[in-house]
């Protein structure tokens, strides 16, 4: 007889891999916020990032262009 495989019904969560990805190289960037529930979290400083990564950091309403070609 032929068994079925079950397969997970859920698509893996792109969000949380980049996070553990960005804490990983990051640490520094990692933060704690508090949700509407008072629940703890993890999160991720975007300004302390954003030195970590660049010297220069482009944002608002400047120009900037992004080479998504692979």
């Amino acid at each position: 007889m032929n068994k079925t495989e079950k397969i997970p019904m859920r698509t893996p969560s792109l969000a949380d891999e980049n996070f553990a990805v960005l804490a990983k190289l990051f640490p520094n960037a990692v933060t704690e916020t508090v949700d509407e529930n008072g629940a703890v979290g993890r999160a991720i400083d975007a300004d302390i990032l954003a030195q970590e990564i660049n010297t220069h950091v482009v944002s608002g309403r400047y120009n900037h262009y992004v080479n998504d070609t692979i």
